[in-house]
């Protein structure tokens, strides 16, 4: 690393009035990118720059390096100022499971072998002891096995990626050479793989990454201050890559899709995607971005960047024992020994909607149904309320889809009179990402029920009194981006094989009652979080607030009649007492100038259970709604729901 000067990080935490603050971690998924901007912390960004979250290992100073270990379980960061790797779940929350200290100053980068250990690269200057320009070595459980002495430059052995071979390590000193070491045994100094010390362009060596078939004879990419370059299997330039205004390259990354990688800078703090093949703009001389740049905003530098899924040569993200250079899918666990390659190529001929059931089949691939039927849930609802009602699709086989939610399933509602359809109004569908381990592609177990619970009265105004009959459809026509539509293969692996579905539920019926009123309420469950993730065994209290509008005044509500719970469930979900009254925060919690109520309900009387969550499934979005009524003398029923995320643990 450059430009090392102490750099303070000031954090300011707000607590308003006992509420808890409204941060909650993120889901990851493959092709999430994970930027190293200091003071202890990494932004996380989905694949396509939006901002998801940001984490902290508690330690402050720079970060720097990041990997993901076999099998994407954990993620590995490396504290530079505090010579430590961090091991955190994968998995929602991402709790911090090691901290484990190097021995050694300056710990820069990280990568994994097939069999799950990992090497940390140190970046000690020149004068600096021998132990902290060393290669370490350490086995899955994080115990040191080895270290290795090897030839440096400026800032010993500074970034580091092993060759699929398993033993020989590709690494740059923040000179001009790209060195290699063998790490096998005692390990040994090899021959220098690349040596621009006499070129007429100035630069130093950064982050570098090698490419299929990872042995250095399809290249390597490297960070080179003044551009990104690309370097042959001689170790010559063969192109370059730049942005506008960018001039201190330094972190790079591979993106999983295998023909892009991430690249960042690091006094601008900002990153880009680039394409490896790319077209040079030859009045630019360079391949221009294909995306960004993204500006993290980082109060320190931006010195590191690594990806959910990326590539690595010698790793086996999917733990199916084929390292990464030779998977065709390297994020999906292949069907058949690792050693059968037509068995492995399934996952990249599987396609539903280019294939008969008959050659699927004959190739092996997991066939999926369009004869699911859903059950609608019916139900009675008071005038102006909420009306939630659910379709359970339940497949008759295992399939692969976009997650059935409320704006990919189409609840259609008939006119009472005529029994026309009634017009609806429309709802945006979420723009799914389509990739391996994406939270938005879901497989559904043959058999088992998969829930999909909306609030159709934000899509239709219905009349008191009446009974509308309805019904559910799901369809799904996607297709991963990276299979050639004319062919139906995999031409841009990792693909995602989905199933071809539409699906028609039996009809049901929804009663509104014209007897009883109530007034809809704007209810946000854990405040100014999204999307609301709970674990099911939680015995901690959960906030839900209802929030002020033009129409409604939220601090009317009797917090003594307030209760929260599961949709159709017998939950009581009460509200936290304190000396015999309900206990409530008042406060603006959205920011618009108006106040709002916060409760606290015991999450175990609230009726979710986490046999709610379908087999082999790590979540589902429920309703949960909140009851009561107002302070008046002629009290005001009073009802709201918001969506809860269900996940598995505490």
């Amino acid at each position: 690393m450059k430009a090392r000067q102490t750099l303070l990080l000031i954090g300011l935490l707000v607590s308003l009035a006992g509420l808890p603050a409204p941060v909650e971690a993120a889901d990851w998924a493959i092709g999430d990118v994970f930027a190293a901007v200091g003071g202890g912390m990494y932004r996380v960004y989905r694949n396509d720059g939006t901002f998801k979250e940001t984490i902290s290992d508690g330690l402050g100073g720079f970060t720097t390096g990041c990997a993901l270990s076999r099998g994407t379980s954990f993620l590995y960061t490396t504290n530079f100022s505090n010579t430590k790797v961090v091991k955190r779940s994968f998995g929602h929350p991402h709790d911090i499971v090691q901290t484990i200290a190097t021995g050694a100053n300056s710990s820069e980068s990280i990568v994994f072998d097939k069999d799950g250990n990992f090497y940390v690269g140190h970046a000690g200057p020149s004068f600096a002891g021998e132990f902290d320009r060393r290669i370490y070595k350490y086995d899955p459980s994080g115990t040191l096995q080895a270290t290795f002495t090897a030839a440096v430059e400026d800032r010993g052995t500074d970034w580091i990626d092993l060759a699929a071979d398993q033993k020989t390590m590709f690494y740059t000193s923040e000179g001009r050479k790209i060195f290699r070491f063998d790490v096998s045994g005692e390990g040994a100094q090899l021959t220098t793989f690349a040596d621009l010390t006499a070129s007429a362009t100035p630069g130093t060596f950064f982050a570098l990454r090698l490419l299929p078939p990872g042995d250095g004879s399809g290249g390597l990419l490297v960070a080179d201050s003044v551009d990104i370059k690309r370097l042959g299997a001689d170790g010559t330039v063969v192109k370059t890559y730049d942005a506008a205004g960018e001039d201190g390259w330094f972190a790079l990354a591979l993106d999983p899709n295998g023909k892009s990688f991430w690249a960042g800078g690091d006094a601008t703090r900002k990153f880009y995607r680039f394409q490896i093949d790319g077209a040079v703009d030859f009045e630019l001389g360079y391949v221009p971005p294909e995306l960004g740049p993204i500006d993290t905003g980082a109060e320190s530098n931006l010195f590191g960047l690594c990806v959910a899924g990326e590539p690595r040569v010698a790793g086996d993200n999917d733990a199916d024992g084929v390292i990464n250079a030779a998977d065709t899918c390297p994020n999906v666990l292949n069907p058949g020994p690792p050693e059968n390659p037509s068995e492995q190529a399934v996952c990249d001929t599987c396609r539903l909607d280019f294939l008969t059931p008959t050659e699927l089949s004959f190739l092996g691939c997991p066939v999926g149904s369009a004869s699911e039927t859903p059950s609608p849930i019916e139900g009675t609802f008071s005038q102006g309320a909420p009306v939630v009602i659910t379709a359970n699709f339940t497949p008759d086989s295992t399939i692969t889809v976009p997650r059935p939610d409320c704006y990919n399933t189409t609840f259609t509602f008939l006119d009472p009179t005529t029994g026309d359809p009634m017009h609806g109004r429309h709802r945006h569908r979420t723009a799914y990402g389509i990739y391996p381990g994406s939270p938005d592609i879901v497989t559904i177990q043959g058999g088992k029920p998969f829930p999909v619970q909306c609030d159709v009265s934000l899509n239709y105004d219905f009349t008191p009194g009446t009974t509308s009959q309805y019904f559910a459809t799901y369809a799904n026509n996607q297709q991963d981006p990276g299979i050639d539509p004319t062919t139906g293969t995999c031409t841009v692996p990792p693909c995602v094989f989905l199933s071809l579905v539409v699906v028609t539920s039996p009809t049901g019926s929804v009663t509104i009652d014209a007897g009883s009123s109530v007034t809809k309420l704007l209810v946000d469950i854990k405040p100014g979080g999204f999307p609301n993730s709970w674990g099911c065994r939680s015995d901690q209290a959960i906030p839900v607030a209802v929030l002020s509008t033009n129409a409604f005044d939220a601090t009317t509500i009797n917090a003594d009649t307030v209760k929260f719970g599961k949709i159709g469930s017998p939950g009581t979900g009460e509200v936290h007492l304190k000396a015999g009254h309900a206990v409530r925060h008042v406060i603006d919690v959205n920011g618009d100038g108006k106040l709002d109520m916060v409760f606290h309900f015991s999450f175990p009387l609230t009726g979710f259970l986490c046999t709610d969550i379908p087999l082999g499934q790590q979540s589902i979005t429920l309703n949960g709604i909140l009851t009561g009524k107002t302070l008046a003398s002629s009290p005001t029923a009073v009802t709201g729901v918001d969506t809860i995320r269900l996940v598995p643990g505490k």
